[in-house]
């Protein structure tokens, strides 16, 4: 085949190659791209737009795919309104609930809502009770050590059973994880920032896994402090940051947080800087684990 550029047209039905053309040349064999019996897609991979041009060309109509777990989703708490409510004092919205919703999604989910449930074990018990006929019940809010921290004693009287109820990690120490029967339960922390990085350093990998996925976890990478980070919680800290390229190595610049209720910190992060439980200070200039977050290749216009 001779690229029409490397012609010349002598009339309607002639034309002059302006070069010699090789035997073979700008043909693709048959069989080039693969031999007979490769393996095109592997299991456990996520059906993107690549796979599915290649789906297509195999003349594969129809795959088999793992199902969508079901999540259920139950925020806790007297003081939650409703988004489009205006809060009273000591009234906070329900951030939460579509958070993990939205988190959840993105994990390849389909959730159910459980609503909102107030600070009683008997509502929190008969709100949670459908939640338990999905593949995994989630509940933001009632988990930690205070008098209305109620979904522990409701979750044990319907029967589940924990594995564990709490980890050593900043933000997010109040998080339970157990099962009833076939369903997975995992209990979050009510503080907004807490819920979300609970959720992908622990919920999103199980769900993966339901699924089949190969890849669990967040992308680690090694980054260069630009500003220093502390960690005086004795636990593993989880620090949002907006990590860039910067003269061919990963520069990470840590954003002013104030604590687990600050969202609009952690909205701008692309990235959480871990420094580990022994290590009180990374100084800049030192390097330190990063955990990739989904919006990592995307820029907010805003300055650092």
């Amino acid at each position: 085949v001779q690229p029409v550029e490397s012609t010349q047209p002598l009339d309607e039905f002639r034309v002059t190659m302006r070069s010699a053309v090789p035997a073979g040349a700008n043909v693709a064999p048959r069989g080039s791209e693969a031999r007979a019996g490769t393996p095109l897609l592997s299991r456990g991979r996520v059906v993107d737009p690549a796979a599915v041009a290649v789906l297509a060309s195999a003349g594969k109509a129809r795959v088999r795919v793992a199902r969508r777990p079901v999540v259920a989703l139950l925020v806790t708490g007297d003081e939650i309104v409703a988004v489009s409510d205006t809060p009273a004092p000591g009234q906070i919205r329900n951030s939460n609930g579509p958070a993990v919703a939205a988190q959840a999604r993105l994990a390849g989910a389909t959730v159910r809502l459980l609503g909102v449930a107030p600070d009683r074990q008997d509502a929190i018990a008969e709100t949670l009770r459908p939640g338990l006929a999905a593949d995994v019940l989630v509940v933001s809010g009632g988990v930690s050590a205070g008098d209305y921290d109620l979904v522990e004693p409701a979750l044990v009287g319907l029967g589940a059973t924990f594995l564990f109820t709490k980890v050593a990690i900043k933000p997010g120490a109040p998080l339970v994880f157990g099962r009833s029967s076939g369903t997975l339960v995992f209990g979050l922390p009510g503080n907004p920032v807490s819920a979300q990085v609970t959720f992908d350093l622990f919920v999103r990998p199980a769900l993966l896994k339901m699924q089949g996925a190969r890849v669990l976890a967040r992308p680690r990478v090694e980054v260069e402090l630009a500003t220093a980070v502390m960690n005086r919680s004795g636990r593993k800290s989880h620090a949002p940051a907006r990590v860039r390229f910067e003269g061919g190595r990963l520069v990470a610049r840590p954003l002013r947080s104030m604590g687990s209720g600050d969202l609009a910190a952690h909205a701008r992060a692309n990235a959480l800087v871990v420094i580990e439980a022994g290590r009180p200070e990374a100084a800049v200039g030192e390097t330190a684990e990063a955990l990739l977050l989904s919006n990592f290749l995307e820029d907010d216009g805003g300055p650092l």
